[in-house]
């Protein structure tokens, strides 16, 4: 997206296509222009406030007899007629809402203020209690427009909340391009199967992503995403790309990664390592592009990473929480769980925990923002 190229999503919909997300970029669209019609009719209502077809219906008629914008009209909600003191209330408080982040605009970053305004919309509290996985992946989904809108935040000196509107809007044209045949062709792993390819490039070969289930004690899980990862290899006909970052914005946070240990399982026959641009990797014995050289890993580092039985974790105060295995704890999406296993230290430190309504899962406790019952 950043660099403009065109691209194709096999089996799935473009981000900024996704429903959820449009939600989000309408509200921060009225914030940017109150006289957006079309955004206001989309988010009116959601969430759900007691305002039907008539109530708009009502609304739009006013506004219209009063030349004024549909946001504007909501400011004279006393004045409208024929419609119930609660949907009058409702107007009242859609507009009292707008007013106040209006205002908070120009005291708070684009960042943070952007996740005030979803937490006061309870968006995110709402797919939590529907509990599907849909839902959960609508959650994800809210949560990396959050780390779009981070990530755009702090590394433009022009971060404001139209420059990014303005970036999403060159963003979404790009998905309209119709000549997809010189287009990076984006898909799963599973999708990948009887596929191949000139070039591939797998991306995110990291703890936590691939595999997934890095702390999971059941082999069996990790064994699927071994040979799932093996597919992802054998698709590529000439050349193949394994990537993974030292660091990535995740639900709209700073995440340190550890490589994943698939790569080490690979071998260094016929691999040339590549040292990335804007960063360098922990291991001293790697070479660059202009010095290729096979990678002589160890285990040692990927040994103490999974081998720590009680590790301890420090918390952004300084303190130090420690978390064991069998402790009772409160995760604000999945509700409370059992910790059933933990792996690494400090901001490495991850945990499985088992959750009674979602089954288990695998967090980085530095982000999970687990209590302790």
């Amino acid at each position: 997206l950043r660099n403009s190229v065109p691209y194709v999503i096999v089996g799935g919909v473009a981000f900024y296509e996704r429903k959820e997300v449009k939600d989000v970029l309408a509200y921060l669209r009225m914030l940017a222009n109150p006289k957006d019609s079309e955004s206001f009719l989309r988010i009116v209502n959601y969430p759900a406030r007691g305002l039907g077809d008539v109530a708009v219906k009502r609304l739009k008629e006013s506004a219209e007899s009063w030349g004024e914008g549909l946001l504007e009209a909501c400011r004279r909600s006393g004045e409208l007629t024929g419609l119930s003191p609660k949907a009058k209330g409702s107007i009242t408080s859609l507009s009292a809402m707008f007013d106040k982040f209006q205002k908070l605009k120009a005291e708070m970053s684009l960042s943070e203020w952007s996740r005030a305004l979803v937490d006061e919309l309870g968006i995110l509290h709402l797919l939590k209690e529907e509990g599907t996985a849909e839902a959960m992946g609508r959650w994800e989904n809210v949560q990396e427009l959050l780390s779009a809108i981070t990530e755009f935040s702090e590394n433009r000196t022009d971060a404001t909340l139209e420059y990014f509107l303005q970036d999403v809007s060159l963003v979404s044209n790009l998905d309209m391009v119709e000549d997809k045949h010189n287009a990076v062709t984006l898909m799963t792993l599973h999708s990948a199967k009887g596929l191949e390819y000139p070039l591939v490039f797998i991306t995110g070969m990291e703890e936590g992503l691939l595999p997934l289930y890095a702390s999971s004690p059941d082999k069996k899980e990790v064994e699927e995403e071994r040979r799932l990862c093996y597919v992802g290899i054998t698709r590529a006909m000439r050349k193949l790309y394994l990537t993974h970052a030292k660091m990535r914005y995740r639900f709209g946070e700073v995440t340190y990664q550890a490589p994943s240990r698939f790569l080490d399982e690979i071998g260094t026959e016929n691999i040339e390592t590549i040292a990335g641009h804007r960063t360098t990797t922990r291991r001293e014995n790697v070479g660059s592009i202009h010095n290729p050289r096979p990678a002589k890993r160890t285990n040692e580092a990927q040994h103490r990473f999974y081998a720590d039985e009680t590790p301890d974790y420090e918390n952004g105060d300084g303190g130090a929480v420690r978390f064991v295995a069998g402790s009772l704890v409160e995760h604000e999406l999945f509700g409370r769980g059992k910790i059933v296993q933990l792996t690494g230290k400090g901001e490495a430190m991850k945990a499985v925990v088992d959750f009674p309504g979602t089954g288990r899962k695998n967090l980085l406790v530095k982000y999970a923002g687990l209590k302790v019952v």
